[in-house]
């Protein structure tokens, strides 16, 4: 064990005397599978004595990093163990192989199942569940950590690193849903997407984009949400797009407000009037028939309703 891995456990040991944190990966799912891999090249599938472990990673049987890394895997699902003390024994497991040995250079099935690996440790996945991607600053989290969760406050720092580095690398962050491998995964709060912003359009788990689109409308009908990106006319449904980036103005490129064709008034009604009321509300009045002054009268009687209403005045007459 190098000299720099005798401090790593000065350091860890000092921690541990400053009170005792719930149990949670002391480091990122990168690290992880680095460590993952390193086991795979000296023990292969096989279950062996976990001291084994410690060995493929150049540690001391008594080192406190070892014994933490090993549990770490354990933590993500990438170890499967048995026994207890000296007969422990441990392996890599079915993910954890899926994962280093689909070398592919884009693959939707290693993403989904590095995601699941990323949200396996109980204290990451109840993070995700309370905050998703949306992660407040690191003085509400450590306060959330130290206050309600009872982490010791060196403990809530390591946690806080070890959870945005394993979301950054399983690209949770981006997401606005994980790609659920095996089912057990609780659905973020959705991200909002809006005119601009640049999306990726999945459906059954796989991307169907070379690279995210810009949204260019968005546009009710039928009480469903569709999207519209730029160079397709087709809508897509708001519930198959995942928020890649916020939109920005390209200057060289401006976002052009769309124009979408409206659907044809049924037979026998007729455009009457339209324009604008404010900056933000405008008016389109359809009628069917004929429309006189006594009709019109009728309208203007059922505005003013309307206006009392809005106002709250119990049905007092108001100026229209």
């Amino acid at each position: 064990m190098t000299n720099a891995d005798t401090k790593a456990d000065a350091k860890v040991e000092k921690k541990a005397r400053e009170g005792r944190s719930p149990g949670f990966p002391f480091i990122d799912l990168e690290k992880a599978l680095e460590r993952a891999e390193q086991f795979r090249v000296a023990e292969g599938k096989h279950s062996v004595p976990a001291d084994s472990a410690k060995k493929a990673w150049k540690f001391g049987d008594e080192s406190v990093i070892a014994r933490r890394t090993v549990a770490s895997l354990g933590y993500y699902g990438l170890f499967d163990d048995e026994g207890h003390g000296p007969k422990r024994k441990v392996k890599l497991s079915e993910s954890a192989l899926k994962i280093l040995l689909d070398k592919q250079p884009v693959s939707p099935e290693r993403d989904a199942l590095i995601q699941t690996a990323a949200l396996t440790p109980p204290a990451f996945k109840e993070l995700w569940e309370k905050w998703g991607n949306e992660l407040p600053s690191d003085t509400t989290f450590e306060t959330y950590l130290i206050r309600d969760r009872g982490y010791s406050s060196g403990g809530a720092k390591d946690l806080i690193s070890a959870y945005k580095n394993t979301l950054a690398f399983a690209k949770l962050y981006k997401s606005a849903k994980p790609l659920v491998a095996d089912g057990r995964l609780s659905d973020p709060p959705p991200a909002q997407i809006d005119v601009g912003d640049f999306v990726q359009i999945e459906i059954d788990g796989v991307f169907q984009l070379p690279k995210a689109k810009r949204v260019r409308a968005i546009r009710e009908d039928q009480g469903k949400n569709w999207i519209f990106i730029e160079g397709s006319e087709t809508g897509i449904p708001m519930e198959q797009a995942r928020l890649e980036q916020k939109g920005s103005v390209n200057n060289d490129k401006p976002l052009i407000p769309p124009t979408l064709a409206e659907a044809p008034l049924p037979v026998g009604e007729r455009e009457w009037l339209r324009g604008p009321l404010s900056k933000d509300v405008s008016y389109r009045l359809v009628v069917a028939g004929d429309l006189g002054p006594k009709e019109i009268g009728k309208l203007i009687t059922l505005l003013k309703a309307q206006q009392s209403v809005l106002s709250g005045d119990d049905g007092e007459e108001t100026d229209a």
